[in-house]
């Protein structure tokens, strides 16, 4: 059995308490507790900086872009008015218009180029 197969609970039990603490402290912490065994406090380490990274990129994913200034709102195409857009996504915008031919309120959609 492998060193970090026979260590995988202590690693397990050290990562968590090294979650708890400040990010500033979390090096030290970890040297101190694994001071007798370097490549348990390397293999700890890595471990935490994993951690941060999938954190991290999980925290960029879910960013939502600000939405752009929505140039076309009062913009004339055919009868339709647009009024205001109603909402964006990968396949384009959707936006309320008024319909001058009939008088009614309809929405639209423009595909994205």
């Amino acid at each position: 059995m492998s060193s970090s197969n026979k260590n995988w609970p202590l690693m397990r039990e050290l990562f968590a308490a090294a979650l708890t603490r400040p990010r500033s402290e979390r090096d030290a912490y970890i040297d101190a507790e694994c001071a007798a065994d370097e490549a348990l406090g390397d293999a700890v380490k890595a471990l935490v900086q994993s951690h941060e990274r999938a954190r991290s990129f999980v925290e960029q994913a879910t960013v939502s872009p600000q939405p752009a200034p929505d140039l076309l709102v009062g913009a004339t195409i055919g009868p339709y008015r647009l009024m205001s857009r109603l909402g964006a996504g990968g396949m384009g915008e959707v936006y309320q218009a008024r319909d001058t031919r009939f008088d009614r309120i309809v929405a639209m959609h423009g595909k994205k180029a």
